[in-house]
């Protein structure tokens, strides 16, 4: 989050809007529902916003005086992490036109998702009634409204530069725009580390092996391990065949399985020429060394299987003095070539093992020329390759199984699959498709991928995954989201949903005497449908 607010041009404006309360002393004193409201319109940021201001009073209770915000436009964004850090600042006018009670109040607003605020107990009604006395018969009292707003565009539109734009929208994917979590380190970079990682354990397991050095209890656990990874791998082929790391990766499981007697068929993407595979491997790997993880994976892998070199490459970083003025700049530059160092170990020792291995692999297309698949390309331009098989195991086969609209969409082009479907999801939303189709379970943080994965499962017209995904609602629900909950619920008809919530109200959520809060729920259903027909009917597809 920190990283966008410091990229690209931030666009500021600043308006100022007064909202009119007609008859404000005969409505508090005939204890009626009384309400005034304002569109606020941010033009200036890089996508135009449109808001309504209310501010009421129940007439029921002459407390306080409430005011809500909501927005009521939204347009489609070319970047759906595009936000604006707004600032509302409301004040009661005198009648010599100045600001009194000034009160402000912020919140993020991401383009492509609700924004509402509630100010409950904006100002005591006796301070309104002493204002109102001020009022000549027929003068109206005046709320100032004061915006500020900080448009950031968002990762998108920060750079064109690929390899940049790549790391970005990987590392930092869905910052929530509803309440604040831990963005979440998901998709490419999370699968890369991990496939580094088992890379370095398979040229560890296959020293051993060849020089006998593993027991027998060892190969069988080994064995059961590397039979479980059918799925998963079918999974990180969806959106990595291409990868060098995962045709890497490929190849020396395959190895691995021959040296335990298992056999495994591998995919033809992957058999490629290994000088070719080699250049690209060393490119990508080496953009990966920024990433501390990456470093720490290559350090442990040259530190068991080569302790001598590992010990002689790291005796100069062990002797600097830390008291040396320099020693952060020094041990930076040392690390640093430590590295570029363990990399090219590490890009040898896998040489080793898959230069010459072509031969070895002739016979890997054998059950692959008859697979068809399904081109899938997501809003953030990530391309998913789903295969179909007759046994209808593979992903793309249980996709159009378990999705009327897949189905009907493949049943209407008459089995022409060879253009990509594009999707307005992004990836990480259709890899939750995936896993949940996989049997592997469903992200629940932040909890918008959860709220985004529902509605994916309802507009993929997946019952089952919907269902699944309300039942993961259920134990999240807090007095602080569920709200957020319920409008899904209310925007999808979905009654299942709707009842999971209204059991969490009615065991939560109580007023002060003990009673539950339908008095405020009675005043939001009259304001919603007297000023807000787009909330009622908010449509996340459009």
């Amino acid at each position: 989050m920190e990283e966008l607010r410091n990229s690209g041009i931030i666009l500021c404006q600043e308006i100022s809007e007064e909202i009119s309360y007609i008859d404000v002393r005969s409505n508090l004193e005939d204890h009626r529902i009384s309400h005034s409201s304002r569109i606020v319109q941010l033009n200036e940021g890089y996508y135009p916003q449109t808001f309504r201001v209310i501010i009421f009073s129940d007439g029921a209770n002459l407390e306080y005086f409430s005011i809500e915000i909501f927005k009521i436009l939204n347009y489609e964004p070319i970047d759906e992490y595009a936000f604006d850090e707004i600032t509302w600042t409301f004040s009661i006018v005198d009648v010599n036109g100045i600001g009194k009670f000034f009160q402000s109040f912020s919140k993020e607003n991401f383009v492509d998702s609700p924004y509402k605020i509630n100010i409950p107990n904006f100002i005591k009604s006796i301070v309104v009634l002493e204002q109102a006395e001020e009022l000549l018969p027929g003068d109206e009292l005046t709320l100032r409204c004061e915006v500020f707003s900080m448009s950031f565009p968002g990762k998108y539109l920060i750079t064109s530069d690929t390899s940049l734009a790549r790391y970005i929208r990987f590392y930092e994917k869905y910052e929530p725009s509803l309440r604040t979590d831990t963005p979440a380190v998901i998709m490419v970079l999370q699968s890369e580390e991990r496939l580094i990682r088992d890379i370095c354990n398979f040229l560890i397991n296959l020293k051993d092996l060849k020089n006998n050095k593993i027991e027998l209890k060892s190969v069988d656990l080994l064995k059961q391990e590397l039979l479980k990874r059918n799925k998963s791998d079918e999974l990180l082929r969806a959106y990595l065949a291409f990868d060098p790391l995962f045709q890497t990766y490929r190849r020396l499981e395959r190895k691995v399985m021959e040296c335990v007697n298992l056999k495994e068929v591998v995919e033809p993407e992957c058999l490629i020429p290994w000088q070719q595979l080699k250049e690209k491997l060393f490119q990508n790997l080496h953009m990966l060394t920024m990433i501390p993880t990456m470093v720490d994976e290559l350090h442990n892998f040259v530190r068991k299987l080569n302790r001598e070199k590992y010990d002689e490459e790291m005796q100069e970083i062990n002797q600097l003095d830390k008291n040396n003025d320099f020693y952060d700049l020094l041990l930076n530059y040392l690390y640093t070539t430590r590295a570029d160092n363990f990399l090219k170990f590490f890009i040898q020792v896998v040489e080793c093992e898959l230069e010459n291995d072509m031969e070895y692999m002739e016979d890997c297309s054998e059950n692959n020329g008859e697979e068809q698949t399904l081109i899938v390309k997501t809003k953030d331009h990530i391309i998913f390759t789903l295969p179909f098989r007759r046994d209808g195991e593979a992903l793309g086969s249980k996709l159009i199984s378990a999705s009327t609209f897949f189905r009907d969409m493949l049943e209407c082009t008459k089995n022409d699959i060879a253009e990509p479907v594009t999707l307005r999801e992004c990836s990480q939303v259709f890899l939750q498709v995936l896993r949940f189709l996989q049997g592997e379970q469903i992200l629940t943080k932040p909890i918008k991928i959860l709220y985004d994965t529902y509605e994916a499962a309802d507009k993929y017209l997946m019952g089952e995954m919907l269902q699944h995904c309300a039942d993961l609602m259920k134990p999240l629900l807090s007095k602080e989201n569920f709200e957020e909950v319920q409008f899904i619920a209310r925007v999808h008809r979905d009654k299942y949903l709707k009842d999971i919530v209204d059991a969490f109200k009615d065991q939560n959520i109580r007023d002060e005497t003990g009673n539950l809060e339908s008095e405020k729920d009675r005043i939001d259903y009259i304001l919603g449908h007297l000023f807000s027909p787009e909330l009622e009917y908010f449509d996340f597809y459009k």
